[in-house]
């Protein structure tokens, strides 16, 4: 009579094991040898299982060679996949190109298209998951893509030559500031903070959460000077205050300022108060270009001292960027905003 080796205590612990965690066929094979060792007879345990003597016999055989390892499935070769690597390079390529340049009516790829794309290019009949595990394969992710406006702008090298060339020529005295407006709300400006694991915290959102105001602000980009106006709210008139004010500030040499293309810059009640005030000349940016004002980083710092978690009325809010400007000095904005010599 043909039984297994008398089994260890560990053995028959890991044995047991496979029996709970192995599934199917591995499992049953565990469980033979199990029986064997309580000397059940080749005969009984095919008669359990269903299965043959030889079958029963062949497992105990690889068990005593190989032990818990030769219970497992050896790996399987599988049918042959229908993606060589003509068909993976194929959708690589292509996936490179919009389907429009195909002359397909999509802006997007999707798997039913590809396959559809690869049976009228190379002939290939493949499934939908098999395209799917190929992208995944060549680092594809089935995601939304993000709406981006376009970043071009014709004439940017126009406005950055005439910026420079206006600095090149413009008289000794001539006063350039870098302006830019910024909205300050009742709502919490969120940033990251340091929170238990599970215990997120909870800012709450205080009642007239939408109220707001705008600030106003112009940098001296030679001295660090700022100039600054609180307005409830931005519109050509107030930009033209805030002209006014700037007139005031410098008022015996021209000023050039360099600002974005907001709709209150080039507004036409604006130009109208330009052209009677030829002292104040604007310099615009090229278009979604926010990174080459300056002025973003003030706006970037005074929000994470004033705002940043936390609501205070507006009262209390506008009262923090007047202290927070009274306490900067102008070689500090200087530093922030990159202009220091």
């Amino acid at each position: 009579m043909v039984y297994v080796h008398p089994l260890s205590d560990s053995e028959k612990k890991e044995l047991r094991q496979m029996t709970r965690k192995q599934v199917g066929r591995v499992a049953e094979r565990a469980r033979m040898i199990l029986l064997s060792d309580q000397k059940q007879s080749i005969q009984e345990i095919a008669t359990t299982f269903d299965c043959s003597d030889k079958t029963v016999r062949d497992w105990i055989s690889r068990y005593e060679t190989q032990g818990c390892n030769g219970l497992l499935d050896k790996p399987r070769s599988g049918r042959p996949s229908t993606v060589d690597e003509t068909v993976q390079t194929a959708i690589e390529t292509d996936m490179k190109k919009t389907p429009s340049h195909f002359g397909y009516l999509a802006a997007f790829w999707t798997v039913g298209l590809l396959c559809i794309h690869l049976m009228k290019t190379l002939s290939v009949k493949v499934s939908n998951s098999t395209v799917r595990r190929c992208l995944h394969t060549l680092g594809y992710a089935f995601n939304r893509p993000r709406i981006s406006p376009n970043s071009n702008d014709p004439e940017a090298g126009i406005k950055v030559g005439n910026i420079v060339d206006t600095i090149a020529k413009a008289p000794k005295n001539a006063v350039f500031l870098a302006e830019d407006e910024s909205t300050f709300r009742l709502l919490p400006v969120i940033r990251s903070m340091w929170m238990k694991v599970g215990q997120q915290m909870r800012i709450v959102v205080p009642s007239g959460w939408n109220k707001c105001f705008r600030i106003f602000g112009a940098l001296n980009i030679s001295t660090g000077q700022w100039h600054y106006a609180i307005f409830d709210k931005a519109c050509s008139s107030q930009f033209i205050s805030f002209l006014g004010d700037l007139l005031n500030a410098y008022p015996d040499c021209p000023i050039y300022i360099i600002l974005d293309n907001g709709s209150i810059h080039t507004s036409q009640e604006t130009q109208n108060w330009l052209s009677s005030h030829p002292r104040i000349q604007l310099l615009p940016l090229p278009k979604r270009s926010p990174q080459m004002n300056p002025v973003e980083k003030i706006w970037w710092k005074c929000k994470g001292v004033v705002a940043a978690n936390r609501y205070l009325s507006m009262e209390r809010l506008k009262q923090a960027c007047h202290d927070f400007f009274a306490e900067t000095s102008p070689d500090e904005l200087l530093h922030l905003t990159s202009l220091a010599a």
